[in-house]
């Protein structure tokens, strides 16, 4: 008995060293390239009122890109000062302190980013308060990428109170580094065609949802969608029976702004006609343009990401794939 428990607890230790290895080395581990956010937000808000006609050229000279040619001292001044904009500086310092869990995330997604998609372009991540631009939470810009830290305080923040719950239930922090990864693949695949069916829109967001959870494996597949748990439980549970839908009417094929309003924009559930539509998910399409790819991907396991994202044909990935639920 003795002998079997020492060769079980060698056998679990040596299990235990190998799963640690794993989880310290991923691809893209000898890539050099370290990403962090630039504290914009930071450097600007701490800047000294009293002095600050002295230390806003300096701010200048080490964030060009914040600056235009036609802002003015006293226009600086007024968004260095405005209350609205100084609080939510100051909120943003609560839920983020120095910004070290993002930044680990951040940087092991671009390690893995950089491993796939080369390291010919690097990119730069800067952190900034926007004043609540929520048409722009995230902007992709020649390289750069802004990220606007007063846009992820948190659900229950005050400022997203006039937001419908499955609205505000995006602005949590943890959507963050997940929302900079999307912005960065968005510029690596082409956009959809002009009047998209709904199988080539459900593809494009499936893609993209692919190689982002490529990119952060880590990430509960719940939050690649911005789904509370149950929601994805529920996408589980139906996934047949929800399919079928599509199937049955003939809608994959299909074009229309009306068709795309039901299952892949944005809403706080998806429009099947039926009594369970309440506990549908919104934005439904993007989870089955998942498992299409995924299926894929699975039956070409050695297609580049960079690849994946170029492929134009949605038919080639319903067809290749085989998906059946």
């Amino acid at each position: 008995m003795t002998s079997f428990l020492r060769s079980l607890f060698l056998l679990t230790t040596s299990f235990l060293l190998v799963m640690g290895c794993r989880d310290h080395h991923f691809p893209g581990d000898a890539i050099a390239i370290r990403s962090d956010f630039q504290r914009f937000d930071r450097a600007f808000f701490r800047t000294d009122t009293a002095h600050f006609e002295q230390a806003l050229p300096r701010l200048q000279r080490q964030y060009p890109m914040f600056f235009g040619q036609d802002a003015t001292q006293r226009f600086w001044r007024h968004q260095r000062t405005e209350p609205l904009q100084r609080e939510l500086y100051r909120k943003a310092q609560q839920v983020f302190g120095d910004m070290s869990a993002q930044n680990r995330q951040l940087h092991k997604g671009m390690k893995r980013y950089y491993h796939h998609f080369g390291t010919q372009d690097t990119l730069a991540f800067y952190a900034y308060i926007s004043r609540l631009d929520f048409d722009y939470p995230v902007l992709y810009a020649d390289s750069l990428v802004f990220a606007a830290l007063d846009l992820y305080l948190g659900a229950q923040a005050k400022y997203y109170q006039h937001l419908p719950r499955y609205l505000a239930y995006q602005r949590k922090p943890a959507f963050l580094v997940p929302d900079v990864l999307t912005a960065v693949l968005a510029e690596k695949q082409p956009p959809l065609p002009e009047d998209p069916t709904l199988l080539e829109a459900m593809v494009h967001h499936g893609k993209q949802a692919y190689v982002l959870h490529q990119l952060l494996p880590e990430l509960p597949l719940a939050r690649v969608f911005k789904y509370r748990p149950k929601q994805l439980r529920f996408a589980q549970a139906h996934e047949a029976q929800m399919w079928g839908y599509f199937i049955e009417q003939e809608l994959l094929f299909k074009r229309g702004q009306r068709l795309l309003r039901r299952f892949i924009e944005p809403a706080p559930f998806s429009k099947f006609r039926t009594k369970l539509d309440a506990k549908t998910p919104g934005r439904i399409g993007h989870w089955y343009g998942y498992l299409l790819v995924k299926h894929y991907m699975e039956e070409k396991p050695g297609t580049p990401l960079p690849r994946l994202l170029r492929e134009t044909s949605a038919r080639d990935i319903l067809r290749l794939g085989g998906y059946q639920p």
